[in-house]
């Protein structure tokens, strides 16, 4: 366990590569992310924790949608953007405290595809609820199917990328 005085390794430490990070994530999300790690670091918070809280604010966003008014959807919305920015936020925190494991990659993994089904199931009944066009629920199960395949080959590549390019580091934190 961190001490109560241990301090937050820079951001540039904690980050992972910039050749696996798209520029809203790595400018906006990972910026958002290390400023909620800083303001919990010294605490008893874990990586698994933040993960499976994401879950949790992606079940509230499915639920948002699905309850389709403006308001629900704007919450909606913002449940979703706080899922993304805690998505990061676990890495950073493992990576920082190093508690990286395969269990908190695997758990995050899972996270991921778990509030894409939550979100994106119950964001086209709302488009379905609102318009009545079959075509709607028949593009619903290639958009989450396809979801679930890229997050699945995203998360694995990037991996298998990472460890050909960075032996022993897979996809920890940049080193300099």
């Amino acid at each position: 366990m961190q001490s109560q005085t241990a301090p937050l390794p820079p951001f540039s430490s904690v980050l992972k590569s910039n050749d696996v990070e798209d520029p809203v994530n790595r400018y906006l999300h990972r910026t958002l992310a290390y400023l909620f790690v800083k303001s919990i670091f010294n605490t008893r918070i874990t990586p698994n924790m933040i993960t499976l809280s994401t879950v949790v604010i992606g079940f509230a966003a499915g639920c948002a949608f699905i309850w389709g008014t403006p308001t629900a959807m704007l919450v909606g919305g913002i449940c979703l953007w706080v899922a993304a920015i805690l998505d990061g936020a676990d890495g950073i925190l493992a990576r920082a405290k190093k508690l990286q494991s395969e269990f908190g990659r695997a758990l995050d993994g899972s996270a991921d595809t778990l509030v894409a089904v939550f979100t994106v199931f119950p964001a086209f009944y709302h488009i379905w609820v609102t318009h009545h066009n079959p075509y709607h629920l028949v593009l619903m199960v290639p958009a989450l199917g396809l979801t679930v395949v890229h997050l699945a080959t995203y998360d694995f590549y990037k991996e298998a990328y990472l460890r050909g390019t960075r032996p022993g580091q897979g996809g920890g934190a940049r080193r300099r």
